[in-house]
C-alpha cells in the first residue's frame, strides 16, 4: 500500500476565463505557477508574482519544423525584467509559464540551477526545439 497523498491545485482565473491568465498554487506550498498568452502577458507583468526571483519558459510552435513545439527557458533575480526583453526577441512563442514563490525561498544559485536542469531535461527529452543557447 502506498503512503503517497493527494494535493490540491487550486488555479485562480485572473480575468475569470479560462482560456485568459492563470496563477496555480498548491495548498502548503508557497510556489505559485503563472501561465500567460500574449494576449494575457501585459497582464502578467502586472502581477506581484512576476517581480520576485524565478524561472519562465517562452514556448510555441516551432516556425522550422510544424510538428515541433520550441521553448526558451530562463532564470532571473526579477522574472518581469528579464522575461518581457527574452520573449521580445522570440516571434515563436504563445505561452509564457513563470514559477515563483510567495516567501522569496528562491535564490540566485536555485533558479540558475533550475534553469539548467530544465534546459538538460528538455533536450533529453527531445520532444521540444531548445532555444537557449548556453548551457549546452
Amino acid at each position: 500500500m502506498s503512503s503517497a497523498f493527494g494535493r490540491t491545485i487550486q488555479l485562480f482565473l485572473v480575468d475569470d476565463n479560462p482560456a485568459g491568465l492563470i496563477i496555480a498554487s498548491i495548498h502548503g506550498w508557497t510556489g505559485s505557477v503563472a501561465v500567460s498568452t500574449q494576449s494575457t502577458f501585459g497582464r502578467l507583468l502586472e502581477r506581484p508574482e512576476v517581480d520576485r526571483t524565478g524561472i519562465y519558459i517562452l514556448y510555441g510552435q516551432d516556425p522550422d519544423d510544424a510538428s515541433r513545439m520550441k521553448a526558451y527557458i530562463g532564470e532571473a533575480d526579477s522574472v518581469k525584467e528579464r522575461i518581457s526583453d527574452s520573449a521580445g526577441k522570440r516571434g515563436f512563442w504563445e505561452t509564457a509559464v513563470v514559477i515563483t514563490t510567495s516567501d522569496e525561498a528562491l535564490t540566485k544559485g536555485h533558479v540558475r540551477y533550475l534553469e539548467a536542469r530544465l534546459i538538460d531535461m528538455a533536450k533529453s527529452a527531445n520532444r521540444v526545439t531548445v532555444d537557449n543557447t548556453s548551457n549546452a
